[in-house]
C-alpha cells in the first residue's frame, strides 16, 4: 500500500494512462480487457485504440502466462506493453512497469530507474521500471 503514494509523488504526471488497472480507479484512461474492472475502456491493452496524449502512464501486468491464463487472456510481453505505453505518452513523459522482471528499455525509451518494490515476506520481489519517453521515437 506504500507503493502507490510514492508512484504518484515520484513519477505521476496527468493525464495518465493506467494499463490492467484492475480495480484501481486511478488515471484518466483505465484499461482492463476485463469488464468487471474500474476500466473506463474495455479491451486487450494492444487493441484499444489510445492517442499520444498522455504524461505519463503506468502497468501493472499478470507477471508471468499462468497467471494471464487465469484472467483469460495470452500473456503479454513486456516489450508490447512498452512500446503501446511509448506511442501513447508525450515526448518527456513517463512509463512505469511493475513486473518481476527487470525490463530493459525499446527503442524510444530512456531509462530513468529501476526501483526494488517489496509486496510481503511471501511475495515475489517485483520491479517498477521507470522510462522516460524520447523526442523522437520510431
Amino acid at each position: 500500500m506504500r507503493f502507490w503514494p510514492k508512484w504518484c509523488r515520484t513519477y505521476r504526471a496527468d493525464p495518465m494512462l493506467h494499463l490492467f488497472c484492475g480495480a484501481s480507479d486511478a488515471g484518466e484512461v483505465r484499461v482492463d480487457a476485463r469488464p468487471n474492472t474500474a476500466a473506463n475502456l474495455v479491451g486487450f491493452f494492444d487493441s484499444v485504440t489510445l492517442n499520444r496524449r498522455f504524461a505519463c502512464a503506468f502497468a501493472d501486468p499478470p507477471y508471468t502466462a499462468q497467471y494471464a491464463a487465469e484472467w483469460g487472456f495470452p500473456f503479454p510481453a513486456p516489450s508490447a506493453i512498452l512500446k503501446i505505453m511509448r506511442d501513447a505518452v508525450i515526448p518527456g513523459g513517463i512509463v512505469g512497469v511493475l513486473h518481476l522482471q527487470v525490463l530493459r528499455p525499446v527503442a524510444g525509451l530512456s531509462v530513468v530507474a529501476w526501483h526494488p518494490v517489496f509486496c510481503g515476506t511471501t511475495k515475489h520481489l517485483r520491479c517498477l521500471s521507470v522510462f522516460r519517453v524520447e523526442s523522437q521515437t520510431k
